[in-house]
C-alpha cells in the first residue's frame, strides 16, 4: 500500500507547483516537520490522499482544525467504499488512529 500511495502522490504533484497553507496553530511539530495543507492547482492534496484511501485523519492539533470537517467526510467516504487502506482488514487501528505496519501490504 505504501508504494501505491507514493506513486499516486508523485503522479499528482509531478512537475507542478504546490502551495503550503498553514492553519492557526504551530507551523512545525517538535520534530521540525511542517504542519500544513498541501494544495496543487487548487486541490487539497491532503484531502485527496485521504479520500483516495492513501491516508487517515489522525494526530490533529486543536489549533489546526479549519479543514477537519472536510477531511473527516473524505475519510468516511473512503472507509464506506473500502478504498485503499480501508480495503485491507485490520490495516488501520481505528482506536489508536494509526496503521498496523505488520499488516502493511
Amino acid at each position: 500500500m505504501w508504494k501505491e500511495a507514493s506513486l499516486f502522490l508523485k503522479k499528482q504533484l509531478k512537475e507542478k507547483s504546490v502551495t503550503l497553507v498553514y492553519d492557526e496553530g504551530p507551523k512545525e511539530d517538535k520534530y521540525g516537520r511542517k504542519l500544513a495543507y498541501v494544495f496543487c492547482e487548487g486541490i487539497n492534496i491532503n484531502e485527496l490522499m485521504v479520500k483516495s484511501g492513501y491516508g487517515i485523519v489522525a494526530y490533529i492539533l486543536k489549533s489546526n482544525t479549519s479543514l477537519l470537517p472536510q477531511m473527516l467526510q473524505s475519510e468516511k467516504e473512503a472507509k464506506a467504499s473500502k478504498t485503499g487502506v480501508w480495503s485491507i482488514k485490520g490495516f488501520v487501528d481505528e482506536e489508536k488512529h494509526h496503521y498496523n505496519r505488520n499488516d502493511a501490504a
